[in-house]
């Protein structure tokens, strides 16, 4: 390729880079975890708010993946971003470490958990159990749907070659539905998922290490004042009512945005181990 070929798509990439933020403004990115109108009804309240507090422009944009957000970031495309646990990690493998704003505190705590399940009339009573068995995981490459209870099932010998068979529903909450259906012997799902199904007819049996919340990081190079600003501003949401509604609209049960560090996702480094460097995957954080 020719030096005028590199010049033409750098000149490009940052033309896009401006077409993508408004003047003088800030661009906050989600991933698609949700229908782009459900995305837009939970974090307009958040944009709006930001948008007063700062007196400029935060507008929202919706990932068409959770590795463009990534992307986009460290492109600078992106000023904001509110990224899941995995995602945050895989951020920090391919571009180092970004500035955190601060991490959801859900219900009192920073941190959640996921669960595996069986039904409550079922003899299997452990993990080791779970061989031969048929299984239920959420979805591909969430971390508690999919990938920590994957590295569970294998600390306890049980490989994905090693179950009579295996399905990816596409949801969590279809797993705890698949194994109340008898259609498998057991599942995997957040705790908070499990919660709401475990009155039907679910028991767990075995529950994940808690891992740490999702989170707002920045990108690199942003003014450190505008930084700083904007980590008070996360952090202080709890102290209005207008801060307090943003917040509960980002999720029911959200009660604070706390600070984070980047060692706050240790524990889930090292539940993930080398799956977390596999390029042939898009991890996601349900």
């Amino acid at each position: 390729m020719s030096i005028w070929r590199y010049i033409f798509f750098g000149c490009l990439l940052c033309f896009q880079a401006a077409q993508a933020r408004p003047i003088d403004g800030l661009v906050l990115s989600v991933p698609p975890y949700l229908p782009a109108s459900e995305l837009e009804a939970r974090f307009s309240p958040l944009t709006q708010y930001l948008t007063a507090a700062l007196g400029r422009e935060v507008k929202l944009r919706i990932a068409q993946t959770n590795q463009q957000q990534i992307a986009l970031l460290g492109r600078g495309v992106i000023d904001l971003a509110y990224i899941g646990p995995a995602s945050y990690l895989e951020l920090v493998y391919l571009q180092g470490i970004h500035p955190l704003l601060g991490r959801l505190e859900v219900n009192g705590s920073p941190l959640f958990s996921g669960t595996i399940f069986v039904r409550t009339d079922s003899q299997i009573q452990a993990l080791e159990e779970l061989r031969d068995q048929r299984f239920a995981f959420g979805d591909t490459h969430t971390a508690m749907g999919y990938l920590v209870p994957r590295q569970l099932l294998a600390r306890a010998g049980v490989s994905l070659n090693d179950l009579a068979g295996y399905q990816l529903l596409g949801g969590q909450p279809n797993a705890a539905l698949a194994v109340l259906s008898g259609h498998y012997a057991a599942g995997a799902a957040k705790t908070e998922v499990f919660s709401d199904y475990k009155a039907r007819g679910l028991r767990a049996i075995a529950t994940t290490p808690p891992v740490s919340e999702y989170l707002f990081v920045a990108r690199n190079r942003l003014d450190p004042a505008l930084l700083e600003h904007l980590r008070t501003l996360f952090l202080a949401l709890r102290d209005s009512e207008a801060g307090r509604a943003a917040l509960q609209a980002i999720r029911p049960g959200v009660t604070g945005i706390v600070p984070a560090a980047d060692s706050d996702y240790d524990s889930l480094r090292s539940l993930l181990g080398r799956e977390l460097y596999r390029n042939d995957r898009e991890i996601r954080d349900e």
